[in-house]
């Protein structure tokens, strides 16, 4: 006859056995019941939190249910699709965008996502800045009302890229990419605490139709390496001086006086100002200087180093460069639609080294498709006897 110990014994050995059965089907029924809900390209693998997929997400005016069950939501303000906890390996499939949206108003919320590739597994589409893209996380087009949160882009060309898109949320995103951030003719656009590692291209507002949409772009707390993303905007008499930041933004500003800063994997953009002045700016990064809708700025004292080009100046007048040192792999870059775009002063000990100095020109552009080469030098003036290339040789169009 058993004694109490021995049956309280053989009760837990009993309970334990039992339960090692029940723990170890749960994985079986886990893949099962995965499986079972695999449709269109859903893959039965997990990673802990996140769902695998094997194709993109193209939400083209709507969203396709029956190609995406796991989207949850009808589309509303108070009850918006969600797309959240998703594993996107672009290295399984064919398309070079892993999350495609266009044209929706629809109420869309993509949280808590993962976004990667490798850089070689496709041929590039279509370069930007020299830059080959094979892959872009998410691309957005002539649409609104769309959070970004909490998402991961790792090894991919470019993060993210907005087109006449408005009522955009961008939070809390991590982007390890070569491009972090590509904005054009979008508005009412927000961009808040995310984390950009990049050597190349962090954040990039493209030329807009409509320039006065660039004062409804906001930018909160975001970093480039760890370091702040420096964004003034609609201001008029400010001074910025003696910081190390990773990228320097100026949108509708005037009087502006910018001393001893330096920019590390970033570059100085300036959109829409005017009478500003920069001095001892120091920019290692794969660009230097953008400027679009700009005129009357001073810069004395620039270096710019290692990265592909030093100045691209845009529909900008009358920008004067001296005492400055520009060592990138191209030079300048000048573009415009009237003759007054292409006055610019460099002099005074301004150095372009690497490639010569270069007038890149749109073809398409009437004005300058009928000027000659001396036309052109005559409206740019390399009126320093020290720099690199004297005045008749460096100036050329490249059709």
């Amino acid at each position: 006859m058993m004694s109490i110990r021995d049956i309280i014994k053989s009760s837990i050995f009993l309970f334990l056995v039992i339960s090692g059965l029940l723990l170890s089907t749960i994985p079986i029924l886990s893949r099962k019941l995965l499986t079972h809900t695999r449709l269109q390209g859903v893959s039965p693998e997990i990673d802990l939190h996140y769902l695998l997929l094997e194709r993109s997400i193209r939400i083209h005016n709507d969203v396709d249910k029956s190609k995406y069950p796991f989207i949850k939501g009808s589309g509303t303000k108070n009850d918006p699709y969600i797309i959240e906890n998703i594993l996107l390996d672009m290295t399984r499939f064919d398309e070079h965008e892993g999350i495609s949206i266009k044209d929706t108003n629809k109420y869309i919320v993509i949280r808590n996502c993962k976004l990667l590739s490798k850089q070689d597994n496709k041929p590039y589409t279509f370069s930007f800045y020299y830059i080959p893209i094979y892959s872009i996380g998410i691309h957005i087009y002539n649409s609104s009302n769309i959070i970004i949160r909490n998402v991961t882009f790792e090894s991919l060309s470019m993060g993210i890229w907005l087109e006449r898109s408005s009522e955009i949320y961008i939070e809390k995103n991590l982007l390890s990419t070569d491009i972090g951030l590509i904005i054009r003719d979008s508005k009412e656009i927000i961009i808040a605490s995310n984390r950009i590692n990049t050597k190349k291209i962090p954040i990039l507002l493209h030329q807009y139709l409509n320039k006065h949409d660039y004062s409804t772009l906001n930018f909160i707390n975001n970093t480039v390496n760890s370091r702040p993303v420096e964004v003034i905007k609609d201001t008029t008499d400010l001074i910025l001086a003696n910081r190390i930041i990773g990228h320097l933004i100026l949108i509708n500003t005037r009087n502006i006086t910018i001393i001893n800063i330096k920019i590390i994997n970033g570059f100085l953009q300036i959109i829409s100002s005017q009478q500003c002045y920069f001095n001892e700016i120091s920019i290692i990064g794969y660009l230097g200087i953008i400027s679009y809708y700009s005129n009357n700025c001073t810069f004395n004292k620039i270096i710019v180093r290692k990265g592909f080009l030093s100045i691209k100046l845009s529909s900008c007048r009358y920008f004067h460069f001296e005492h400055s040192d520009f060592d990138n792999q191209y030079g300048l870059i000048i573009d415009g639609s009237s003759v007054e775009d292409y006055i610019h002063f460099f002099e005074n000990d301004v150095l372009f080294s690497g490639l010569p100095v270069k007038i890149i020109v749109n073809q398409n552009n009437s004005i300058i498709r009928n000027m000659k080469l001396n036309y052109l030098i005559y409206i740019l003036y390399l009126s320093s006897s020290k720099i690199t290339y004297k005045l008749l040789s460096p100036v050329k169009v490249r059709k």
